[in-house]
């Protein structure tokens, strides 16, 4: 699945759900934010346990149950924000599939792939 983003926004909802996720390593799904891209948009969620943040982007509202949900790595979050931050003026294309996100520069092309936690590793993320 592909949405087309801002890189702008993006970027702000990244380091929103940074700072709402956990930094407690004993519980990795905790420390990752949630990323749903939907044909029409994106959504991201984060929690602690004891706040939790959800934002969306786009024309859909509310989580898509039929799609999948995937768990992205601080460190990778972070690595998110600073290939976004070289790309604020254009629009980018943030693709999910297979265990990775890529995000593909709308003018330069330039491309960056991210590994996602796995379902495997968390089977019932959908519960968090």
């Amino acid at each position: 699945m592909s949405a087309e983003i801002e890189p702008k926004a993006t970027v702000a909802m990244v380091k929103a759900a940074l700072l709402c996720a956990s930094k407690d390593t004993t519980v990795p799904a905790l420390c990752a934010v949630a990323i749903q891209v939907t044909a029409s948009g994106i959504r991201m969620a984060a929690t602690d346990r004891y706040k939790l943040l959800v934002m969306e982007r786009g024309s859909d509202t509310g989580w898509d149950d039929t799609l999948p949900i995937h768990l992205l790595a601080r460190d990778e979050a972070d690595d998110l924000v600073r290939f976004l931050g070289r790309e604020l003026s254009h629009k980018a294309v943030m693709t999910v599939d297979d265990g990775m996100i890529t995000v593909i520069s709308g003018v330069s092309k330039r491309a960056v792939s991210l590994p996602t936690l796995t379902h495997a590793q968390f089977p019932k993320v959908r519960q968090l």
